[in-house]
């Protein structure tokens, strides 16, 4: 069990224990007779009388600092009885529960009381009279910790990955009995704040930016391995920003991470995150990607319901197009409506592959996949049969039209007569303005615009 000496001070030319505890005596006895109960201590403030572990002596200016761990329990008077008359008395030791906790104390800069002078606690605890109250030191210790921090002294980064797991399944212990900070006051803020979480990327993180106490990246919430294993195989697949946005997944440690408000991820949030990252669907490799798809189209009843999901599928480019490239499908046009399909017949603007069937289909059409004619479309969709126009070959009658050539007919006449039918619409919808002006610069280049009696006959030739 951990106890701890003085020996330091002694040999460093310090008072013997022996001494301090006679001082400590007679101050207690003359703080109880001349203060009735309520000794004052700030004339003695600036004296360092208070053993700590590790052989030191602190201020008493700083005794609010002090951590005052409860001592294990005296042994029973009939162990007593079996001990060797003649053996020293065993020194004080922490109680079992704080085994661990201590050492993970001294490696981070906190100050913990010397077990031997454990009458002083309640020097040390004076400021907290009614977190006293409340648990005892259990309750005390994460305001004490925050104290050290105010003053400089909280070193988190220093823990070992022992003492940090130690730290971390004391407070799991404390989140699980309800026994942790209400949410919104400075000492849950504070737990928020501290860079000991470890994330997918193996750093140790705070959970809330606004409240970090440096400059590190805080982690917006924890998933599951099973999740991410069913939407991509692996972690391993997840962009760098998202491993660093999300904690590591254990058990042990649930009650705590819903205690400090983290968000518990699920399979469309995770998704969401990971095509609105840096490059999105095309930073994936071919297994994560196709793993992903393959979740999207198997779950889309539970996904679609999922605002923030939506509106990110609909401007991230996963779609393959009959190009090969990948589009958002907010940018692609439906291959099953055939006014489309024959004004954009052999353009790269329609999905491909497996998205031009069912389910995916049926899916890119929920995510904005283009099934009409608004004015910036025709007016892209003229210019293009215009450009198709130029280079096409006219024949003279009886002559065979190539295929291309004809297909390029069938579009212009498709888009004059889905002007005919729907013009007003056009104009009046979005893109109106743009089709507007093209069908007056049209109208003026046709003899529109002062041609009169000036136009010039057609010849026969």
């Amino acid at each position: 069990m951990l106890t701890c000496v003085l020996a330091d001070v002694e040999s460093q030319g310090g008072p013997k224990p022996e001494w301090l505890q006679a001082l400590w005596q007679a101050l207690m006895n003359w703080s109880t007779s001349e203060q009735q109960g309520n000794p004052a201590w700030d004339p003695l403030a600036g004296w360092a009388l208070l053993p700590v572990c590790g052989g030191d002596l602190v201020r008493l200016a700083h005794r609010h600092i002090v951590v005052t761990p409860p001592l294990a329990a005296a042994p029973d008077e009939e162990e007593e009885e079996e001990e060797d008359q003649d053996s020293s008395q065993p020194a004080p030791a922490f109680d079992e529960s704080w085994q661990a906790l201590v050492p993970a104390l001294l490696e981070a800069g906190c100050f913990v009381l010397d077990p031997r002078f454990a009458s002083c606690t309640a020097v040390c605890n004076a400021a907290y009279v009614d977190a006293v109250a409340g648990g005892g030191e259990d309750a005390l210790l994460i305001r004490k910790l925050r104290a050290t921090s105010a003053l400089g002294k909280l070193r988190p980064g220093a823990l070992s990955p022992t003492s940090r797991r130690a730290l971390l399944t004391w407070l799991a212990s404390q989140a699980a009995a309800g026994q942790l900070p209400p949410a919104g006051g400075p000492d849950h803020s504070f737990l928020r704040s501290l860079p000991l979480y470890p994330n997918l990327n193996g750093d140790l993180v705070p959970v809330a930016r606004e409240e970090s106490m440096n400059s590190l990246e805080a982690a917006s919430g924890v998933c599951s391995a099973a999740v991410i294993a069913s939407v991509l195989g692996s972690a391993h697949a997840l962009p760098l920003t998202v491993k660093r946005l999300l904690l590591q997944h254990e058990d042990e440690l649930a009650a705590l991470y819903s205690s400090l408000g983290v968000e518990e991820v699920d399979a469309a949030t995770l998704i969401a995150g990971t095509l609105g990252s840096a490059n999105g669907f095309a930073a994936l490799d071919s297994g994560a990607a196709a793993s992903l798809l393959q979740y999207v189209e198997t779950n889309w009843a539970a996904l679609e319901v999922n605002s923030t999901l939506m509106t990110t599928l609909k401007g991230c480019q996963f779609v393959t197009t009959s190009g090969g490239s990948l589009a958002a499908p907010q940018a692609l046009f439906d291959p099953s409506v055939p006014l489309l399909s024959s004004i954009f017949a052999g353009q790269p603007v329609f999905p491909a592959g497996r998205f031009a069937a069912t389910p995916w289909l049926g899916i890119l059409q929920q995510l904005g996949l283009k099934r009409s004619l608004d004015g910036d479309a025709f007016v892209e969709a003229a210019k293009s049969v215009a450009a198709q126009q130029q280079a096409a070959v006219l024949v003279a009658p009886g002559e065979t039209v190539s295929a291309e050539a004809g297909r390029t007919w069938e579009a212009a006449t498709a888009l004059a007569g889905h002007l005919a039918t729907d013009g007003l619409q056009l104009l009046q919808g979005p893109g109106g303005d743009l089709l507007g002006g093209m069908l007056r610069e049209v109208s003026e280049r046709g003899g529109g615009k002062g041609s009169g009696n000036n136009a010039a006959p057609l010849r026969n030739s």
